[in-house]
């Protein structure tokens, strides 16, 4: 990935290998879906509502009701909040 004529790359830390940070950030891929048990909707929603809107304003949440569960959908304003937040999940 080349920005303002400077390219760049890193180096995977464990085999060495070159990685193009173009190449795993698509800022064209903005939502992220997960899905919520129905029995435990309400803490689970409250927690993740606080959280994002902590650390990402702009990002906006939808929630759509299925038989057994529901899907939450979050729309980030560039992908690397995206994988940000699906890091911080992680933990």
């Amino acid at each position: 990935m080349t920005q303002n004529n400077i390219v760049i790359k890193d180096d995977c830390t464990t085999c060495g290998s070159p990685v193009e940070m173009g190449s795993i950030i698509d800022n064209q891929d903005l939502d992220l879906t997960i899905k919520l048990e129905k029995p435990d909707i309400d803490s689970q929603w409250q927690q993740m509502s606080e959280q994002l809107t902590q650390r990402f304003p702009e990002a906006r949440m939808k929630i759509l009701e299925h038989t057994s569960h529901y899907q939450v959908v979050i729309s980030f304003s560039c992908g690397v909040e995206k994988i940000l937040y699906q890091l911080e999940m992680l933990r």
